[in-house]
């Protein structure tokens, strides 16, 4: 369902946009015809393809690790930062969350290695993951 909000946008941001209002739409020759909802809704369409084909192979325990590993973690750093630091918030989960651990080991994953997989990966790769954490933090709680 479409929703009308209204955001404020940093410069770099807006340039951005302006690009892609202008490669959906022609007519977007200047900041007063920017298509800002096409361009957002866009970049959106991007991002979530690109995290899609970007995100390394996972079991769905090491899935849960990672999900547990981030659990209450706020992404307030900045997300280069959060991708330059992701092996270490998963080694220090792994050091001081049984929880970690003990989903590791439903299938036998022994958590120095998925720490050197997790070191391992490119930064698009650990930019999937942080969106893959970020889906399952948000949905909604149900009954099931």
């Amino acid at each position: 369902m479409p929703a009308k909000k209204s955001v404020r946008l940093v410069d770099e941001t807006i340039k951005k946009l302006a690009a892609l209002s202008k490669s959906i739409d022609p007519e977007s020759n200047n900041n007063d015809n920017i298509n800002w909802s096409g361009a957002i809704n866009h970049l959106s369409e991007r991002y979530s393809l690109f995290c899609e084909n970007c995100l390394p192979e996972l079991t769905d325990c090491e899935k849960k690790a990672l999900a547990q590993a981030y659990n209450g973690h706020l992404f307030g750093r900045g997300i280069a930062e959060e991708i330059k630091t992701m092996h270490w918030q998963v080694g220090e989960s792994i050091e001081f969350d049984s929880n970690v651990v003990a989903i590791l080991a439903q299938e036998d994953i022994n958590p120095a290695a998925f720490l050197e997989k997790v070191k391992g990966w490119k930064p698009e790769e650990r930019l999937a993951v942080i969106h893959l954490v970020n889906e399952f933090w948000s949905k909604p709680i149900t009954d099931d």
